[in-house]
């Protein structure tokens, strides 16, 4: 899903007054936030150790979405950069998390912002509740197929 089919679907559920930069700026920060927080701190799909067999279950695109190569490394680009690349954060831009989890986590995000800025308490504690409960799901669904990054030690 690009971040211009979400914002398009984010203004048809929830009608505001908020321009579309705004939000892009603000689908762009939370790509930031998965990269960093989820994709970061997890092995590539298929990532194999020294012995050679996968560290977990292998995981394609369209199951476990796209991973940044390198760890995250604070940027300054004004908050114009896209979260994957290093380009230009467009509606064109494809969003890092992929079906099934996207609509819920981006859509519930874009909610939250735009309750909180109208004041509506109420709607927004609820847009948190969703939004709250879809990043559990996808950070689950990474636990469960990715193995964490870093040395994997026991202490006795």
């Amino acid at each position: 899903m690009t971040a211009g089919e979400l914002i398009a679907l984010a203004d048809a559920l929830r009608p505001n007054q908020y321009a579309s930069a705004d939000k892009l700026r603000w689908l762009r920060q939370l790509d930031e936030q998965i990269r960093i927080e989820l994709l970061d701190t997890h092995e590539a799909p298929g990532h194999c150790e020294e012995g050679g067999s996968p560290t977990r279950q292998s995981v394609s695109p369209e199951e476990g979405g796209r991973i940044a190569a390198a760890p995250a490394e604070p940027r300054d680009d004004n908050g114009e950069g896209d979260a994957q690349e290093g380009t230009a954060y467009t509606a064109e831009t494809e969003l890092l998390v992929p079906s099934p989890w996207d609509e819920g986590l981006y859509a519930s995000a874009l909610f939250c912002r735009i309750d909180l800025l109208n004041a509506e308490i109420e709607k927004y504690n609820q847009s948190a509740a969703l939004f709250a409960a879809a990043w559990r799901q996808y950070a689950d669904f990474l636990n469960r197929s990715r193995a964490p990054r870093g040395e994997r030690r026991w202490k006795l």
